[in-house]
């Protein structure tokens, strides 16, 4: 009965944030986001310098494929070395399913990147903020396992806190760049909690009837 109240409670979260994506979705191109979308931008990129560019080129590489696939196979690796294989496939399949997701939510709304004031090249269509949203999966999954691993909660609430405050610099980051609006980086953030959630819920039910069988 607990797991069932928790995936609902899980499956209610991602509805929530689901909407929120859809919201956003429905308000792009409207002058209500793109007067949000120009003054995040002007806080954002305010004061650019060389030192704080530098800053946020490493902050937004902790939200790319090329460093997150290292991590992500180590520690898959290992957590199957430990005998926990579903967290292992949890991890693995929450990520790259939240990937192509990504790929066809860019595809479907087709919005092209911001064209001033950028600092880094990037290709491709820019809504959803891809770093974003994968990065609210992975660290959003990793810190779910890590919930679930480890006991000691002084450790365990610095390792989550850590990782959003991770989550929320890289979408910083991104805008700081020039290559994604604010409202790139929240619907990304958005559509990763509502997957991270959906696949949480799928880990509940599966453990749930692991205990039943």
């Amino acid at each position: 009965m607990l797991h069932i109240s928790k995936s609902r409670s899980i499956l209610i979260v991602g509805i929530l944030f689901g909407g929120l994506f859809f919201l956003i979705a429905m308000l792009l191109g409207t002058n209500r986001l793109v007067a949000f979308d120009q003054q995040l931008i002007q806080l954002v990129q305010g004061s650019i310098t060389s030192n704080r560019t530098t800053i946020m080129k490493g902050i937004s590489f902790f939200g790319s494929f090329h460093w997150i696939i290292a991590p992500l196979l180590i520690l898959a690796s290992l957590l199957v070395l430990m005998k926990r294989t579903r967290f292992a496939v949890f991890l693995v399949l929450s990520y790259f399913s939240g990937r192509l997701l990504n790929r066809l939510l860019k595809s479907w709304f087709q919005v092209d990147r911001p064209q001033l004031h950028q600092l880094v090249s990037a290709s491709g269509f820019s809504f959803p903020s891809g770093h974003s949203m994968n990065s609210m999966i992975f660290y959003g999954v990793l810190s779910i396992i890590i919930a679930k691993l480890i006991k000691q909660p002084l450790m365990r609430w610095s390792m989550i806190i850590v990782l959003g405050c991770l989550v929320l610099a890289v979408g910083m980051s991104r805008v700081y760049l020039g290559v994604h609006y604010p409202s790139d980086v929240l619907a990304g953030f958005a559509a990763g909690v509502f997957w991270v959630c959906l696949c949480s819920a799928c880990l509940q039910y599966y453990e749930k009837k692991k205990e039943l069988t």
